[in-house]
Parts: C-alpha cells; structure tokens; sequence
C-alpha cells in the first residue's frame, strides 16, 4: 500500500511523509501531535492497521499479512505512565469525519499507548468523530469506545439516534487478493464478525473455510481447516497456498456481523503457475 503519514499539532500540519510499497518509514515521536494515515489510492484513512510494541517504539503495520511495519514512531511509548499518551493515530473515514483508531477488542489493554512489550493488536477507526488537530484525549478512555459509533455516523444518524436501533448495515465485502505465486489471501472486513470462503483445491474438490471474531478480537476457524490452509488469528487473514488451490479457479467470500447482516459476495480468480 502506497501511504501517506501526517503529523499534526493542536494548529496545523506540520509534516507529511509518503510512504512507498515494500518500505519502512522511520520518525522519531513528538509531543503533542497526532498522526493521520492516508491510503493513497482512496485518500482516506486505511479501514484497519495492526499496531506493534516493540521496546519504546511503536510499529504500525497497514496491510493484513504484512509481517514488516510500514511505519515505526520511535520512543513512542512513556515508561513512567503509559496512559499519558495522547498521541492519536487517526484516519478519514468514508463519510468525510476523522476519527481514531482504536482497538477492535474494545479492550484498554489493546489500546495502541497500553500495549505491552511485543504485543500487537488489531486496530479499526471508531467511536465519536474527532478533531484531525491534536487535543488531549487519552487512549485509555477511545479504547471504551465502540468501533460501531463509525457505522452510526456513516448512516446519518448522527448522535440523536436511539441505542436500541436495529442494526441493518451489512458490513463490507471482504478482500481477494490473488499472488502471483498462485496462493490467495482472503482478508474479512474490520466490521465482520464471520467470513465464509469457497475454493476448489488441487483434486478438483469444492472447499468451503469459515472463521468467526470472537469477544477477545481473536480470529479462529469453525471446525478444521483443509489441508494447508491457514487463518491469522490477529487480523482473520485466510491464506490459501498454492498447492492447496487448482490454478486458475475462482475464489468467493463473503463476511457477515453479529446482527446476522451478510455483505456482497467477491471473487477472485486464482493465479495459475
């Protein structure tokens, strides 16, 4: 993913930095600011990032699979009192608000400022919309703060809505993104809850994976997986490898939420090597 770093303090933007596909961008942290992440190709903010700590350091990594940070913000983290950071990541939503990026457990321990050494945690935008310039606003506190008050915003219904409305937005469709080398990820969207994926394997046999999100964030396969099949359990990443799909076969996923709302099929044709 070709992105775009900005750094903006309580007035204005004080710096940009572009970052090109395969590279890592390296900054030292800055009191005060907060940091806007721009996809470059749709000029909004990337729908999930999975947010690393790494001694001082926090690594931000924008694509499911990726295992090396597209970004690292060195002496992020405050030993003496983690809580104090009020240094946001945050991203444009679709329907042209700001808002954080916050975990998508819902968990204070998951917020990107409390994260433990080593630990990584999967980050989506949510709750209220925010000011892009910076303002004190703890991480403790936006990690309490449901992902689903973005769908509200998205819908109009603004913040007079009534709490007990049904829900009826499916979430978006998930992502298939065939490899060149003939193996196929499957990436659920940040709002699905479920994800279904179809396939034919190398003996022409119709394989069917299903992965659910469970309270803890934590992605895991309902019942065992074909033979090669892998699921990541920090982001839902269903990786299909190449001798474990007939090349030049069409894949098909879909996700669905909690409420029962399934999103659009997608499919993809795989890469035959």
């Amino acid at each position: 993913m070709s992105a775009t770093l900005k750094v903006l303090n309580a007035k204005t933007e004080i710096a940009s930095y572009t970052i090109a596909n395969g590279e890592t961008l390296t900054i030292k942290a800055q009191d005060e600011v907060n940091y806007q992440l721009v996809d470059n190709l749709t000029g909004l903010g990337p729908q999930n990032i999975i947010a690393k700590r790494v001694g001082n350091d926090l690594q931000i990594l924008l694509e499911n699979g990726d295992t090396v940070p597209d970004i690292i913000i060195e002496d992020y983290y405050d030993n003496d009192d983690p809580a104090v950071t009020t240094n946001l990541l945050i991203g444009q939503h679709e329907n042209g608000n700001i808002y954080a990026y916050v975990p998508e457990s819902g968990q204070t321990s998951d917020a990107v400022s409390m994260l433990a050494e080593q630990m990584a945690a999967p980050q989506a935008l949510g709750g209220d919309e925010i000011s892009g310039l910076w303002v004190f606003s703890p991480w403790w506190l936006l990690a309490l703060i449901p992902l689903a008050a973005v769908a509200i915003a998205a819908g109009g219904g603004g913040k007079g809505g009534s709490g007990s409305a049904t829900d009826t937005t499916a979430p978006d469709a998930p992502v298939i993104d065939p490899k060149a080398d003939g193996s196929v990820t499957v990436t659920p969207a940040a709002d699905a809850a479920n994800a279904t994926v179809t396939y034919t394997d190398e003996n022409g046999k119709n394989q069917t994976v299903e992965i659910q999100k469970g309270d803890d964030g934590k992605w895991t396969p309902k019942g065992e997986l074909p033979d090669g099949v892998t699921v990541n359990p920090d982001t839902g990443v269903v990786t299909i490898p190449d001798e474990a799909i007939k090349g030049g076969s069409d894949v098909t996923a879909s996700n669905s939420d909690k409420a029962g709302n399934t999103s659009d099929a997608t499919t993809a044709t795989s890469v035959d090597t």
